[in-house]
């Protein structure tokens, strides 16, 4: 994924606002909401068929999909949230760690 930097963006809204000024609003909240959507991963940590808890930021249909489970434990802004409830299921029995990682 490319970052998107927002003073890009703003340069990108200046252009459109001197285009035509009637309709700065709808670029000005089209670019913010992206701004928004581009900064935005959630983590979530899954139980695996295999009885694994794995960290991932795929949605619940991508993670169906290509996984073969949308069994979904929690939802983090950040990963290392994602890591403490991770190693708190692992710790009282729910899931287990998977092969080759640190629990």
């Amino acid at each position: 994924m490319v970052p998107i930097h927002t003073r890009d963006l703003l340069s990108a809204e200046d252009a459109a606002y001197e285009k035509n000024p009637d309709r700065s609003d709808g670029v000005r909240l089209a670019i913010s909401g992206a701004v928004f959507a581009a900064g935005k991963d959630q983590y979530h940590v899954y139980k695996l068929g295999s009885g694994e808890c794995v960290i991932d930021t795929r949605d619940h249909g991508k993670m169906k999909d290509q996984r073969g489970t949308d069994f979904c434990l929690g939802h983090f802004d950040y990963r290392m949230d994602a890591e403490k409830r991770r190693a708190e299921l692992v710790k009282s029995g729910a899931c287990k760690c998977p092969a080759g990682e640190n629990c």
